[in-house]
């Protein structure tokens, strides 16, 4: 069982915090915010059993980056254990630079706004990092698709920013910065530059690669009166493994696998067919050109925001900064918690195995 000095804090449901040694000594019956495996969500629990050990206990004093103070302190037992990406650890097998899992606020956006993303980021949109814990999507059009660019817009509010002007027309916006957009660059940048993973093409349907095809799409060829056209993506910074990820991916929406060119993706006319018949409903007024012309019109794809972007409790990775015993003080007693299930608990935002 787990060992926490009488000055941990325990996060409780009800937005506040408390020190277990006071909790364990008035028996608490206060909700305490933990982590279910099972449904890989935040959950509020009543601790059906209080601990305290007998002393002297030898702590260790656990500092990660994060909280609103920029850190995070767990003091306790070093047979104590945490949780890591890679399962529970005793803290006495920590370093500094390990990564452990603490609680974050993140957005839950909708279906539809994560196929936009999905397809932006691959296109003309980019992430950019902010802070330890979180990065902003940022997209931007030139003035002649304004249009499209009002209507990404309207899809990812309210938290959207105003769109900006910025040179003869070119508007952009960003959207507030959150875990979900780190974790995102994590699948498209790589130590080379631009990249995608298979991960992130997996989740990636019809609708986020017409996003993808409208940002960085061309169409060309004898297509007016007769014949398909030839379509492409265009794209030269993605690296040799990520083009292999996506040849995968157009394989797997039934369009075979495109020819790889220095530029990016080029399509042959019956592979043209089916992709612009794939995607024509969530092609943008505005940019359907890039179709053949017996499928331009379909457009059926409205923002519809109001079905995300709720904030939600997860979990995120926080790195050890600094570690080291604990000095010894009056109070040297432990103090622990039993949780129903043996569910983990958040101390300071630190996930902690009961």
């Amino acid at each position: 069982m787990t060992t926490l000095h009488y000055n941990a804090r325990l996060m409780l449901a009800n937005g506040q915090s408390e020190k277990i040694g006071k909790a364990v000594n008035a028996r608490l019956a206060e909700p305490v915010l933990c982590w279910n495996p099972e449904t890989d969500q935040v959950e509020a629990h009543a601790p059906i059993d209080w601990h305290a050990s007998p002393g002297p206990v030898i702590f260790h004093q656990v500092v990660t980056g994060g909280g609103k103070s920029g850190k995070q302190h767990l003091p306790m037992a070093g047979h104590g254990r945490v949780w890591t990406p890679s399962g529970a650890r005793c803290v006495d097998t920590l370093a500094i630079g390990d990564e452990l899992w603490s609680r974050r606020k993140d957005y839950r956006f909708n279906d539809d706004q994560c196929q936009l993303l999905y397809g932006s980021c691959l296109g003309d949109g980019s992430i950019r990092p902010v802070g330890t814990h979180t990065a902003s999507f940022r997209f931007g059009h030139g003035a002649k698709q304004r249009a499209y660019l009002e209507w990404k817009h309207a899809m990812l509010s309210p938290l959207a920013g105003d769109i900006a002007v910025r040179g003869p027309g070119n508007g952009f916006f960003d959207v507030l910065a959150c875990p979900y957009a780190l974790a995102m660059h994590k699948h498209l940048y790589g130590p080379n530059g631009r990249t995608v993973t298979a991960e992130h093409l997996a989740r990636m349907d019809a609708r986020a690669l017409a996003v993808w095809y409208m940002d960085d799409g061309t169409f060309h060829g004898s297509f007016e009166h007769w014949g398909n056209g030839r379509a492409m993506i265009c794209n030269t910074a993605m690296d040799a493994e990520g083009r292999g990820a996506s040849l995968d991916f157009f394989e797997r929406l039934g369009l075979g696998r495109p020819h790889l060119r220095p530029n990016g993706f080029s399509f042959l006319s019956t592979q043209t067919r089916a992709f612009h018949h794939l995607i024509a409903p969530y092609v943008h007024p505005t940019l359907d050109y890039k179709l053949h012309p017996e499928v331009r019109g379909r457009f059926a794809w409205p923002a519809n925001p109001s079905l995300g972007t709720d904030w939600v409790d997860c979990l995120g990775p926080t790195t050890v900064v600094d570690y080291y015993p604990k000095p010894e003080t009056r109070g040297r007693l432990g103090f622990s918690l039993t949780m129903p299930r043996n569910l983990p608990f958040f101390v300071d935002g630190v996930l902690v195995q009961g």
